[in-house]
């Protein structure tokens, strides 16, 4: 008896300390495995009814980073490229070609930190600089170029949380510069200097279908430089100057699309960030690399233009075969890309 009952005190204490516990065990999602780097991808686009396919394939120097890619699609609007990638010290330098006749067709230049992320890229009428908190972007100024030099400037913040990111922010004030010379239309077409004062006139191209642009005109404006504060309509936005003499400025600029004042972000909580990404894909076609960096991957994105969300197929190898998504523009109607993935190990 005596024995009996110190079992059935020894199964008590047993339990009680969880060795017997029946509760299912939750393994957490396993990361892709560090060898394993995205070959190639198809991207399947349809719009308004009209499908394009474009096609990446990546190739990698003996460090594992991108040194080629090269691009094909059936859009007749766009060429066949070979973008080239050459590391020297914190400077990454891409060189872009036409794939038959190997004719550069642009040469774009990105500055990375100690920790190889990019915090300056140059690219063909539009720069970027980014400022990191840990791995996330914290916060980005687009800087669009015109032929001529002028610039319109915007500004974002991030926030997040768990290392994931919840929102971005716009204030909405962008910076315009422009150069002290333009053309003189009458009589005779001829260069000539902007004299000051100059009237400056934004041009709001707003998403939503039957609105008329949005004109914010600012006088005496007695600099080559002009600022507006308070935009908050999204679309992209143009500047034109001209001066008392009836002189114009001969550049053209356009700040694109997406100034959102919010933009809001929702992630898959289960599945954790790996090549295949939504956000990743978009920036390793530009850089080579990976720009941004949540810690599981992206499932939403929404602002007032426009909403999208993302689906993922994900193989028994945690490797993320398909990435679908769906997005509703204001502007352009319903959005589908269907990315198909192909992956290599060394």
């Amino acid at each position: 008896m005596k024995n009996t009952l110190l079992l059935t005190g020894l199964i008590a204490m047993l339990f009680s300390a969880g060795v017997f516990s029946c509760k299912k065990i939750e393994h957490s999602t396993n990361p892709t495995p560090a060898n394993t780097k995205i070959l190639s991808f198809t991207k399947i686009t349809t719009i308004a009814g009209a499908t394009t396919t474009d096609n990446y394939r990546f190739f990698y120097d003996g460090q594992s980073r991108v040194s080629q890619i090269l691009y094909t699609s059936n859009d007749s609007f766009q060429k066949n490229t070979s973008a080239t990638f050459t590391y020297s010290n914190d400077t990454i330098y891409k060189v872009t070609t036409l794939v038959k006749t190997n004719i550069i067709i642009e040469r774009d230049t990105f500055i990375t930190n100690t920790l190889h992320q990019i915090t300056h890229a140059y690219l063909l009428n539009r720069e970027y600089n980014f400022s990191y908190y840990a791995n996330l972007v914290s916060r980005e100024t687009q800087v669009a170029r015109g032929d001529s030099g002028t610039t319109i400037s915007a500004s974002r913040t991030y926030t997040s949380n768990n290392s994931d990111w919840l929102k971005r922010s716009f204030d909405g004030n962008l910076t315009a510069t422009f150069a002290d010379s333009g053309m003189q239309i009458n009589p005779v077409l001829h260069d000539t200097d902007l004299i000051l004062p100059v009237t400056v006139t934004w041009t709001s191209y707003d998403n939503l279908l039957g609105t008329a642009p949005t004109v914010y005109t600012h006088s005496n404006v007695n600099s080559y430089s002009d600022a507006l504060s308070g935009y908050n309509l999204g679309g992209a936005i143009e500047i034109t100057v001209v001066d008392a003499y009836g002189a114009v400025l001969r550049d053209k600029c356009i700040y694109p699309k997406d100034l959102a004042t919010e933009e809001y972000y929702g992630v898959w909580p289960a599945q954790v960030l790996r090549p295949g990404d939504y956000l990743q894909l978009s920036s390793f076609v530009t850089y080579g690399q990976t720009i941004y960096n949540n810690t599981h991957l992206l499932k939403s994105k929404y602002n007032k233009t426009d909403t999208t969300d993302i689906v993922y197929t994900i193989d028994a190898n945690s490797k993320i075969t398909q990435t679908f998504a769906t997005t509703k523009d204001n502007q352009l109607g319903l959005i589908t890309e269907n990315y198909k993935i192909q992956y290599m190990t060394n």
